[in-house]
């Protein structure tokens, strides 16, 4: 995938080396939501230890896995997370939020998706979340639970976007 310049920040292929500022972006992207009144102390807890750097260098590739960053000023200011045709994560560092780094990634990975050959994606959204995705012309199916450790897990919403029938690129 060739970078995507976005004027004051570029999307590129999330590298093994981006690691540790993904990890920062995602802790720093759940913390912030710690009086948001949809998450409890250790829901925030388990959510934030779930990324750690061998989940960027080893168990995503493993996966068959694809990432993509944003990045401003040399800094990663968020990244997202694909597999096959479902978005596994997209984070924007909290000091970054709104200012349209989520909405460039996320039409970078629908294009991924697209360029792959679906049609269809899906993703679990936190209930934080399900506002953007609904502006970016998601769907709501159904109510979730996504777990976060042997005995806690959150409330998820599990959405949908169609795509359409042939990538941009195929036209």
């Amino acid at each position: 995938m060739r970078a995507v310049d976005q004027a004051w920040f570029a999307i590129r292929p999330l590298d093994p080396a981006d690691a540790q500022a993904v990890c920062r972006v995602h802790h720093a992207a759940v913390a912030a939501l710690a009086n948001d009144g949809l998450h409890t102390p250790a829901q925030l807890s388990l959510w934030a230890a779930g990324m750690r750097p061998e989940v960027i260098t080893q168990r995503l590739p493993a996966e068959g896995a694809r990432g993509l960053v944003a990045q401003a000023a040399g800094e990663v200011i968020g990244f997202g997370v694909l597999l096959e045709a479902e978005i596994r994560a997209l984070y924007v560092d909290v000091r970054w939020q709104g200012r349209g780094a989520g909405r460039g990634l996320l039409l970078a990975l629908e294009a991924l998706i697209a360029e792959a050959g679906h049609t269809r994606l899906t993703l679990n959204s936190s209930l934080n979340a399900r506002r953007f995705y609904q502006a970016m012309g998601y769907n709501a199916l159904r109510e979730a639970v996504f777990p976060l450790g042997e005995n806690e897990a959150m409330r998820c919403v599990v959405m949908e976007k169609r795509l359409r029938e042939q990538p941009l690129s195929a036209l």
